[in-house]
């Protein structure tokens, strides 16, 4: 979104090398596992995503920015509603 004019080439490289970059921080302090399949299923989510952005482009012209902020807002104040609905309803399991 920042960087609409970018090349798709360009867009993909960055993707990629702050993928690696996650990993290796993931494997210098041991958090999680690094593999190489996440680097392959970041890479692809990227490409999904600007290929989504790009179809938003054509269909909304200029409130492309404007519509997917929205609803990435409305998502997630869901996801958070959500959460806390877990959360509230765990709590209740313990108790009784």
């Amino acid at each position: 979104m920042l960087k609409a004019p970018w090349s798709f080439v360009k867009k993909l490289l960055i993707i990629v090398g702050l993928t690696f970059v996650f990993e290796i921080i993931q494997f210098i302090f041991a958090i999680g596992r690094a593999d190489i399949t996440d680097v392959f299923s970041n890479t692809l989510g990227g490409i999904i995503g600007i290929g989504i952005y790009a179809l938003f482009s054509k269909a909304l012209k200029g409130r492309t920015n404007k519509v997917i902020s929205v609803l990435a807002a409305v998502f997630t104040i869901l996801v958070l509603l959500l959460i806390a609905l877990l959360l509230v309803s765990h709590r209740w399991v313990i108790i009784k």
